[in-house]
Parts: structure tokens; sequence; C-alpha cells
């Protein structure tokens, strides 16, 4: 995996364990993998509440961080 300065968070990771090393990993609890089951009630939901936020301190904000910041905490209090 190559490290780098970025600003999009990863959206997946692909690990050079074969798949029996990801079972065990996931069997014994060491492997940490999040999802989402995304249904169209759920996707309608959250468009709904992104419309409802106040997004105005995130557009006025003159500083690229902490824009960013405000953004992505806004946005993980939705999700």
């Amino acid at each position: 995996m190559i490290a780098d300065i970025s600003d999009h968070l990863p959206v997946f990771y692909v690990s050079k364990n074969s798949e029996d090393d990801l079972t065990s990993q996931l069997k014994t609890g060491s492997a940490n993998l999040t999802f989402r089951h995304i249904t169209e009630k759920g996707l309608a939901n959250m468009i709904s509440e992104v419309a409802e936020v106040d997004w105005s301190d995130v557009c006025n904000s003159v500083d690229v961080n902490e824009a960013y910041g405000l953004f992505s905490d806004k946005l993980l209090n939705i999700l």
C-alpha cells in the first residue's frame, strides 16, 4: 500500500493476505472491517439529512483544514 498526502478518505483496501489469512483474522477478531448495507430508503434518509445541515460555516471558512474538519464532522454525525 502506498501512503501519501491526500484529501481523499479510502474507499477500499486490498491486502496481500491470502483468503485463509483473512478468514482467520475475521474469526479471531483481529481484522478490522467495516461495511454498510445501503438501501434505497437509507440513501434517501441520508440525502434528506445532508440537505438539512447548515453548511455555511464550511463554505465561509478561509482555512482549508478548518473547512475540511467542519465538513468531516458534520458528515460523520449523519453517517
